[in-house]
């Protein structure tokens, strides 16, 4: 504290470290500008480790200034820490905005990409506007911010817009405090900015070259030769804020059918970019919710009811579809830029080759798109991090995040968790719908979409997005945290890692020998904590620590929840590696973030054919049926099921007796995969989960209210009170018989739970089996869903009560292990529960008798959350020097 001279005036001076998403959102111009409402002096910069403040001035208005600032940040600005130190009045004259200073530390965090903001949407479409039309036009409230960046501070000369020199009228901008684009890394316009060119598939040879770019950009012919190839049914490869997309008219089913057949992609639903919200409106059911989420900075995809305006081709067997608005310039300006005349509806799905990244430069995308695309329309701002669209979904007015990527990525999720903020840790993921995790205190910092890392070019991208994201975040790992499955060609690239790191000196992380997991015995995996202590260098060994798959899963939704334990979870998804060498897939787990054990489980039956089940719903279909029936009576029945696949259905059930390449399986999602054969509704899945996708999609619309469990009194969970019989005419299954009752096929008999199978075996110490553990039969189920088959019941009647079964036997063999643990925590997660209908049945059932049930919600539920249950298992293992064993 300090008294100005001649006054009784008291004043004051402090330093302030602002940590969070404070670079790239106009945090500095704020400061700037507040600071001087309220008359102080000092100066704001940024550095690697966040905003550092130096404000002086009359004591009242300084802490009333540090108040404001902290409640009321700017829209996009996230503070997550701020430090205040009272330091020497030192007698600044005024509020100065400084150049970024560098340090060895690096504490910011990178603002995710931002959709176009209203301001500059009107600017693009004013025809007296000087960015009239201009597909780059961006301030600090909007445009790319993760795709561009390539290190920080986050300033232009570490952007991929270094090369591109403002004009003085950008310069002016800039520069100016008082301006929405004071230093906005990306602002340019039509004489200094991005150009864009339309590219003919064939003649590209010189059209795509910078001065072919500033042709097309000042003639606007890019912009016509667009609408005019949509117009004639074409299909035309979009480079946009994180990738390349394949543009088609959405009205169109024939040219969605080309699409389709060219990017060999059958069956899964392709996104819809509408022209505007009123678009929206007209083909798809909107609540307010979902439509404050379409709108938002994020702009993700949003899984909507449909209309059933638009072809069936957009979503085949399905009731929904991907919706997005226009979120930037650039799309904006595809709907015909603002004519009365534009398209509705465009398809934008990604631009790349089934199972393959993103294309995201021009190069790779003449390669990978050739045969798909007719036209490009190429940019030559360069992406680089590429960074697929998120998809969402409301339910029950929840913002439920399938695939988080653009628009969230790199936010942190922050972990409320107890214990020590220390080390930092790297959970890799799963093989499918990857991403990975580097915790660094309490703030997970997720990844992109990566997608299947079992292919090459995939796990090419998962190196380079963690080795940008390592960069940035200035962290090198201390642990490296993986799933035991021996197959997984991520998990084997973790070993590889921690036996040469790439920010270790000399090492390169280079990929070698992916698929010899045998050549990493010699790395070490951790077994006790107490010989390393606490300080780590760069040159210290990187600890691996195995997780299992399903305690990964049920420790990812318990770090979002900020709850250490104990928990019970139900874990359920289609097949994640069990330490007893099965498949495992819907367990009852109970323990907290450093140990659990296997309380529960589904039958396991054999999986016919191993990767090839999983391809070939009907093989489960079979495999479930001689479960149920018996090898005889089961295989006549799936010969009468598949009469096609008569040749097929012998070789499996041959190999359920011999039990040749039919690993077992607990898996709920191959259970769904069965009976969607079973109901007639998917005999292949063309894409990850498509035949439970369209057995849950079959009952949506059927299941309204909560299943009124053993029989109680309650609401009823469907239409008019029960399920109207829908009687066929073509015969029966078994038209001279009909199956023995059993409990199970009486309505509203509770689905029973089996005593255990023999031959379950203890397993290491983090993930322990008890000596008995529940088993909850399958029979039952498989002959219920053949009962009402053979009664002539349509799909969706099936499918419904199918999902009343399975909610209420997994439903009951969770609460009553809640029961026995005395715990009042269920955690919810694997990507069964992005069946909305399993999802909200089980989570009625449990609070229905008083149980808290948490889930994750801003990390995906399916394996796209492995990376972050790793990362905080192996933290807690690590601090409570528990051995971790696979």
């Amino acid at each position: 504290m300090a008294e100005r001279a001649g006054s009784f005036e008291k004043v004051c001076h402090y330093d302030v470290t602002i940590e969070g998403i404070v670079q790239g959102v106009g945090f500095r111009p704020y400061v700037y500008n507040l600071a001087r409402r309220y008359g102080l002096a000092g100066n704001v910069r940024n550095t690697p480790k966040g905003v550092l403040l130096e404000v002086e001035g009359q004591d009242g208005r300084v802490v009333s200034f540090l108040n404001y600032l902290k409640h009321n940040p700017p829209r996009l600005a996230r503070i997550t820490s701020m430090a205040i130190v009272a330091g020497e009045f030192k007698g600044y004259e005024d509020f100065r905005i400084l150049d970024s200073s560098q340090d060895s530390e690096k504490r910011v965090l990178i603002s995710p990409d931002v959709a176009l903001c209203e301001e500059c949407r009107s600017e693009i479409l004013s025809p007296g506007n000087r960015r009239y039309l201009y597909p780059f036009t961006n301030c600090t409230n909007c445009g790319p911010r993760y795709t561009i960046i390539e290190d920080v501070p986050y300033d232009r000369g570490n952007t991929s817009m270094k090369e591109f020199r403002m004009c003085p009228a950008c310069e002016l901008e800039y520069h100016d405090p008082c301006d929405r684009r004071f230093h906005a890394q990306p602002n340019a316009c039509p004489v200094c900015g991005p150009q864009v060119a339309f590219v003919w598939a064939g003649r590209e040879s010189e059209e795509h070259t910078a001065e072919g770019l500033a042709e097309a950009c000042e003639t606007r012919e890019w912009l016509r030769s667009f609408r005019q190839a949509i117009l004639d049914g074409r299909i035309v490869a979009v480079k946009g804020i994180g990738g390349f997309h394949l543009a088609c008219d959405a009205m169109r089913g024939e040219v969605v059918e080309e699409l389709r057949r060219r990017k060999r992609r059958p069956a899964k639903p392709l996104a819809v970019m509408f022209r505007d919200i009123e678009a929206v409106r007209r083909y798809c059911e909107v609540s307010p919710i979902e439509e404050a989420v379409l709108c938002s900075p994020e702009a993700p995809i949003v899984i909507l009811r449909s209309k059933g305006i638009l072809p069936p081709s957009i979503s085949p067997n399905k009731g929904t579809v991907g919706a997005m608005l226009p979120y930037t310039p650039l799309h904006v300006l595809l709907f015909a830029g603002g004519e009365p005349d534009g398209f509705d509806a465009l398809v934008m799905t990604s631009g790349n080759k089934s199972d393959l990244p993103i294309a995201i430069d021009e190069a790779a995308a003449l390669r990978d798109l050739a045969g798909i695309a007719d036209c490009f329309i190429f940019h030559d701002r360069p992406i680089v991090n590429r960074c697929d669209d998120s998809v969402v979904r409301v339910i029950e007015d929840e913002v439920h995040c399938y695939r988080r990527s653009r628009g969230y990525v790199p936010r942190p999720v922050h972990c409320n968790l107890p214990g020590p903020m220390e080390p930092v840790v790297l959970g890799v993921g799963g093989e499918i719908n990857n991403t990975f995790c580097i915790l660094r205190g309490y703030d997970a910092f997720l990844g992109p979409h990566i997608g299947d890392t079992g292919v090459v070019e995939t796990l090419e991208h998962f190196q380079s997005s963690l080795k940008r994201y390592l960069a940035v975040l200035g962290v090198t790992p201390e642990v490296i945290a993986y799933d035991p499955h021996p197959g997984y060609f991520v998990s084997a690239y973790a070993k590889e890692l921690a036996s040469n790191p790439p920010w270790r000196r000399g090492g390169n992380g280079a990929s070698r020998g992916l698929q010899d997991t045998q050549a990493y015995k010699g790395v070490r995996v951790a077994e006790s904590a107490q010989d390393r202590g606490r300080a780590h260098s760069a040159e210290d060994p990187v600890l691996l620590i195995p997780v299992q798959h399903h305690h990964a899963h049920m420790a990812a939704a318990m770090a979002e929840n900020g709850i250490a334990g104990p928990v019970v979870g139900l874990i359920c998804d289609g097949t994640g590696y069990g330490p007893d060498g099965t498949l495992w897939g819907c367990e009852v787990l109970f323990g907290d973030l450093a140990d659990v054990t296997r309380e529960a489980h589904l039958e396991p039956v054999p999986l016919l054919g191993g990767e090839a089940a999983i391809r070939e719903p009907w093989r489960m279909a079979v495999s479930y049926l001689i479960r149920a029936l018996g090898h005889d009576e089961g295989k006549q029945v799936a010969c009468r099921l598949f009469p096609n696949k008569r040749a097929g259905v012998d070789m499996v059930a041959r190999m359920c007796e011999t039990g040749f390449n039919s690993p077992r399986t607990s898996g709920l999602g191959r259970l769904f995969d069965a009976v969607s054969a079973i109901a007639g509704i998917c005999l292949e899945n063309t894409y990850e989960g498509q035949a439970a996708i369209e057995l849950g999609e079959a009952a949506e619309h059927i299941v309204t209210d909560a299943y009124p469990y053993g029989g109680g009194s309650g609401p009823s969970f469907l239409k008019g009170g029960f399920l109207p019989s829908q009687k066929r005419t073509d015969g029966h299954l078994y038209p001279d018989k009909t199956l023995p009752e059993t409990p199970a096929t009486k309505a509203g008999t509770p689905m029973p739970v089996s005593p255990p199978i023999a031959g379950t075996r203890a397993t290491p110490a983090s993930l322990t089996t008890q000596a008995t553990p529940t088993v909850i039969s399958v029979g039952p189920i498989i002959r219920e869903v053949l009962e009402w088959r053979m009664r002539g019941a349509g799909a969706s009647e099936i499918s419904a009560r199918f999902h009343l079964r399975v909610a209420e036997a997994i439903s009951r063999a969770a609460l009553s292990v809640c029961r026995m643990r005395g715990v009042n925590t269920l955690a919810l997660a694997g990507g069964c529960f992005q069946n909305i209908v399993l999802f909200s049945l089980v989570k009625k059932a449990a609070r229905a008798e008083g149980i808290n049930v948490i889930y994750p919600r801003m990390v995906p539920t399916n394996d796209a959350g492995l990376a972050l249950g790793q990362a905080v298992v192996a933290r807690w293992r690590f601090n409570r020097e528990l051995p971790a064993c696979e």
